[in-house]
């Protein structure tokens, strides 16, 4: 079986949508499916230019030229990538979704889409998205043979426009990623690993820090991640404001090596998120022994409920730091906490998920 992925970005991109493609294709690798990939030739955060085609840990990867903004990429070279596929799977809600469903009647492929939060990340341009989603996004998704929701929160809001087709595959996760061995020590430092970007709310995650570091400055905060909606000025400016550059520290750009050695030395994960279609960067850090901090957002909320890991907290209320620090206060046994959260982030490994792919295309394909 013949599978050629599409998504916007990939590596050496690094995010949340880069890492699942990168983590499906080396599972379906494993398991013996020819999967490969199909990208964009520049990098959104720098501008850099990128080969036409390589491989990358083993992975087949093809870049095509695009024009029009990042949030929508127009690349109409995406239709001779895909002539020797069986199943064509298109990741995220744009540009690809759109186009591939405008030309089946020239490629006529089996598509498989996964949704990722489709484009209601932020509050920016609400009602316009709603009408587009209920319009556009409809009318391309009848021409998708499955439709993947990442998360219950997906599978409720794409189940509008097309319940049959609509199923939950909850994302994988890389559980060894940063996995170091079974926790031997405990630290007051919380991490943050993502984006840059307007819905993560690293700004209100800040605020809530000021108030911990108040009342313990023993606890430290670093936010890795590369700046996007360039954010990076304000945050830092904050973080000035309040005199806590010895509590919170920025780390840009950090290599797979940079951040295990991160994980390796904090006792927490930590999201003030307005918005996440599943949450994998929580559960990657679960998995290296993290305990999980998360807003009260849906998906965050299910993490909480399955695992019965780590804490759900209000950023935006006043006094929850406080609060939070007074439970912490109350806990002997944050290393077990630790271990908890290794095993039970072991539920989302990718060898499981992989295999609930491989089952859809089987259908699709039947």
């Amino acid at each position: 079986m013949k599978v050629i992925h599409v998504v916007r970005q990939f590596s050496p991109a690094i995010g949340g949508l880069e890492n699942f493609v990168f983590d499906l294709i080396k599972a379906q690798l494993a398991q013996g499916i020819d999967a490969s990939v199909v990208t964009l030739d520049r990098r959104y955060d720098s501008g850099e230019a990128l080969a036409p085609s390589e491989r990358i840990q083993g992975i087949r990867v093809e870049r095509i030229p695009f024009f029009g903004s990042y949030k929508y990429p127009i690349a109409p070279k995406v239709l001779s990538t895909i002539r020797e596929a069986d199943i064509v799977h298109v990741h995220a809600i744009d540009f690809f979704v759109d186009y591939l469903a405008l030309t089946h009647f020239i490629h006529k492929k089996p598509m498989v889409v996964s949704t990722h939060g489709g484009f209601f990340h932020t509050k920016f341009a609400k009602n316009l998205k709603k009408a587009y989603f209920n319009t556009i996004t409809r009318a391309s998704l009848t021409r998708s043979r499955r439709i993947v929701a990442c998360s219950e929160n997906d599978q409720n809001l794409f189940a509008t426009l097309n319940p049959r087709k609509t199923q939950l595959i909850e994302n994988g996760v890389n559980t060894a990623k940063f996995y170091s061995g079974v926790p031997q020590h405990f630290t007051k430092q919380m991490l943050f690993i993502g984006r840059f970007s307007d819905n993560k709310r690293i700004d209100t995650l800040i605020k809530w820090f000021v108030e911990i570091v108040q009342h313990d400055p023993q606890f430290h905060l670093v936010i890795a991640g590369k700046d996007w909606d360039n954010n990076l000025k304000m945050l830092a400016s904050l973080v000035n404001q309040h005199l806590l550059t010895s509590n919170i520290h920025f780390k840009l750009e950090a290599t797979e090596n940079e951040l295990s050695e991160l994980v390796a030395n904090s006792s927490f994960i930590v999201s003030a998120s307005e918005y996440e279609g599943f949450g994998m960067t929580i559960i990657e850090g679960m998995a290296g022994g993290l305990i999980p901090i998360m807003s009260n957002i849906e998906s965050f909320q299910k993490i909480h409920q399955s695992t019965g890991c780590g804490w759900i907290v209000d950023f935006e209320k006043s006094g929850s730091a406080l609060h939070w620090l007074e439970q912490f206060n109350q806990r002997d046994d944050i290393l077990e906490l630790k271990r908890t959260s290794i095993a039970e982030a072991q539920r989302y490994s990718w060898p499981f998920v992989s295999q609930q792919f491989t089952q859809v295309y089987e259908d699709v394909l039947a």
